[in-house]
């Protein structure tokens, strides 16, 4: 009785394993650099934005909470 051998969908016979590196590593950069080559550089403009509006928001809250209790005492 002989067993059939399950492929897994997700193996690659073409990447050769001679160098020691395992078929999961062959296709990784080394250690230490990124995968693209460049660094990780998100765009945060829109938290900005929303801060600054935020405290704008806040200030004027305030400046008329402020202006409020002089005219109502």
């Amino acid at each position: 009785m002989t067993r059939k051998k399950i492929r897994s969908p997700h193996a690659n016979p073409s990447v050769d394993t001679s160098s020691g590196l395992s078929p999961m590593d062959a296709g990784r950069p080394p250690f230490g650099q990124s995968p693209t080559g460049r660094e990780f550089n998100p765009d945060y403009t829109y938290v900005v934005k929303d801060l600054r509006r935020i405290i704008l928001l806040a200030g004027s809250l305030i400046v008329i909470l402020l202006g409020l209790s002089f005219f109502l005492q």
